[in-house]
């Protein structure tokens, strides 16, 4: 008897699937039990997001910007070199050189555009038509001379840490 090769197969049968497994018959893991694999912060290099106009909240707990913890602000100015930004922070303090990782992005309740910060479409603004904050989605509309090879306005859903409230 002589196995069936691929192109043997009956309509409508599916191929065998092939899963690896490991050791203990279970999922296949980097490294080991004791020392799971981990990336290395050197080698994952940090995307720049900032431009001025943005909103943005402060995300540090422990570092130089502690006292600002959850305060918001809006970026002035950028170093997209060194990652770093110059924040006007709610309340009048302006702080300068403050590193992209200490901030986050923010959709208000009450926002009406927004700026796309990561992906295909980085630094388009556009006008915001629903927020999901349960579902981590934002829906916007974007017009035609913003996007290249596309006619008319155009609907798209995104992650709400895609996009960013925007202030000309």
């Amino acid at each position: 008897d002589k196995a069936p090769k691929s192109g043997d197969m009956q309509p409508g049968s599916e191929a065998p699937r092939k899963s690896q497994k490991g050791e203990d018959g279970g999922p296949v893991r980097l490294g080991s039990l004791e020392a799971p694999f981990t990336s290395n912060a050197e080698t994952v290099a940090e995307v720049p997001w900032l431009s001025s106009g943005l909103r943005v909240r402060f995300i540090d707990e422990d570092g130089p910007f502690k006292s600002s913890y959850l305060k918001k602000g809006f970026v002035r100015k950028v170093d997209d070199a060194a990652l770093v930004a110059d924040v006007d922070v709610d309340g009048g303090t302006a702080l300068r050189k403050v590193p992209q990782n200490v901030l986050e992005t923010v959709v208000s309740k009450g926002c009406l555009r927004v700026e796309v910060v990561r992906g295909l479409h980085r630094g388009i603004i556009a006008e915001l038509l629903e927020r999901d904050a349960k579902l981590n989605l934002a829906v916007i509309r974007t017009t035609s001379t913003q996007m290249k090879g596309i006619s008319g306005d155009s609907r798209m859903e995104l992650s709400l840490d895609d996009v960013c409230e925007f202030k000309q």
